[in-house]
């Protein structure tokens, strides 16, 4: 991370930690000694040397993986003054985890106040990509905001260790800083060259603009856009759900729970000891959609022959112990037993599945539940398909891209405008900004708010569910 990024860059973070952070650039401004290069050449072999399997615990095939301190994208420098947490490192020992034959869970140990908007995305669509394959769960005794609660919010479930754990500050936040009054000090006075008008319109040699001001709060409303979409994914809520608990509040303890932002409480030992027996531990929030799989008799034998078979021969057997009246009873209520089970683990596969679900992929999702694909298999496909789809967009970026949808000027149908596809992400911020324009007091939250309620269609586009 090069310094000035750290005043620049947008962050999701507690605000009392990035002053703190950014203490740092200032005392390197007034000329304080800091030997960064010797610190990245250190941390990089470091890092070469150190075998991945030695960098996480492996609790009775459950592995545990730290995520202390500010995140950011590689070690650097930054890690070394702060004890910080790389996301990169992160997501290459999630990749060890799944591939470790010793691994059947995976707990993500989180105490973070949060960190840069880079990075952060990607590895939370690895966490939320892969909890089908092995259970992912995540845990704080202490700290989880901000970009740390995008990260945990991906995992099968989130839970904290008690009343006074912090959870939530979903939100962006960036700085300006202009240093021209301290240019002056020094007797000297920077010029910028440039062509394009955006190149320079915030920049550190003179104080901020209106116009500055209004192009650095539209890329942190997308980037708090982007952050509260992809909460409401992963936790199984609507977008207007999601706002309510995306206002950069910190909450403690059961308020999170009671917020939705958590499932549960419990000691980290109990944890561990309930994902090494196999229990499921899962977001309450996320329920089974769609229509139930309903089993009889005959369903049972053709699905699942072998369960049938044992059911008809531990009939027999007890027939044969206590007459043909009780056998009979025997046989009944252990079908009735082995239907139940049979309904619960296809009940529960298509939770599972439905869990993966990943924005363009429902009619896979559909054909995976309909041809009894199981939720790891599930889960493979869907990377694979995803994979294959964005190497399809990057071909077609390459190619120049696809055109742009123009909307049609009098096209109808029954005498009604008839609505032209476009992007939905796009569409809602053009319209949001167009209210803020009309309301200067808006805020960008509320108007989002607006535009979702007024065009529940275009809310389902952007909300995915559609």
């Amino acid at each position: 991370m090069k310094l000035l990024d750290i005043m620049t860059s947008p962050w999701m973070i507690r605000m009392e930690r990035l002053r703190e952070i950014q203490a740092l650039y200032l005392a390197t401004m007034r000329g304080d000694k800091v030997e960064f290069d010797e610190i990245e050449a250190r941390i990089a072999k470091a890092v070469g040397e150190t075998d991945v399997r030695d960098t996480y615990e492996v609790i009775d095939g459950v592995a545990v993986i730290e995520i202390a301190g500010v995140i950011t994208k590689r070690s650097s420098f930054f890690s070394f003054f702060f004890g910080g947490a790389a996301s990169q490192e992160i997501a290459m020992k999630i990749r060890d985890a799944l591939d470790n034959g010793a691994v059947k869970a995976i707990l993500l140990n989180i105490d973070s106040p949060g960190g840069t908007v880079d990075g952060t995305q990607d590895l939370a669509e690895l966490i939320h990509q892969s909890r089908g394959i092995k259970p992912i769960v995540s845990y704080t005794d202490g700290m989880m905001a901000s970009a740390a609660y995008y990260i945990g919010a991906a995992a099968g479930a989130v839970y904290i260790s008690g009343d006074t754990a912090d959870i939530g500050s979903i939100g962006v936040v960036m700085t300006h800083l202009d240093y021209s009054k301290a240019d002056e000090m020094h007797g000297y006075k920077e010029t910028d060259i440039y062509a394009g008008k955006y190149k320079r319109i915030v920049s550190g040699n003179r104080p901020l603009s209106d116009e500055g001001r209004n192009y650095l709060q539209e890329q942190v409303d997308y980037v708090y856009s982007v952050f509260v979409q992809d909460v409401a994914r992963y936790r199984g809520v609507s977008v207007d759900e999601a706002l309510e608990m995306a206002d950069g509040k910190i909450f403690i303890g059961k308020q999170a729970i009671e917020a939705g932002l958590v499932d549960g409480v419990s000691a980290f030992d109990r944890l561990v000891q309930r994902m090494a027996a196999g229990e499921a531990v899962t977001a309450k929030s996320r329920k089974l959609s769609g229509k139930e799989t309903i089993m009889d008799l005959k369903e049972l034998k053709e699905k699942h022959s072998e369960l049938y078979t044992q059911v008809l021969e531990e009939g027999s057997a007890a027939g044969r112990q206590e007459g043909e009246d009780k056998a009979k009873d025997a046989l009944e209520a252990a079908a009735s037993d082995a239907a139940a089970k049979a309904i619960e683990a296809e009940r529960k596969r298509i939770i599972d599945i439905k869990a993966l679900a990943i924005p363009g992929h429902e009619d896979l999702i559909e054909q995976m539940i309909s041809d009894g694909t199981s939720a790891a298999e599930a889960a493979i496909k869907l990377i694979q398909a995803e994979n294959a789809l964005r190497a399809q967009k990057a071909e077609e970026f390459a190619a120049g891209g696809p055109k742009p949808v123009v909307e049609a000027e009098t096209s109808t149908v029954d005498g009604k405008p008839e609505r032209v596809e476009k992007d939905p992400r796009a569409e809602v911020d053009r319209r949001v900004k167009a209210k803020m324009k009309e309301n200067d007091k808006l805020t960008y939250r509320q108007g989002l708010n607006a535009v979702l309620k007024e065009d529940p269609e275009l809310a389902a586009e952007y909300e995915g569910r559609k």
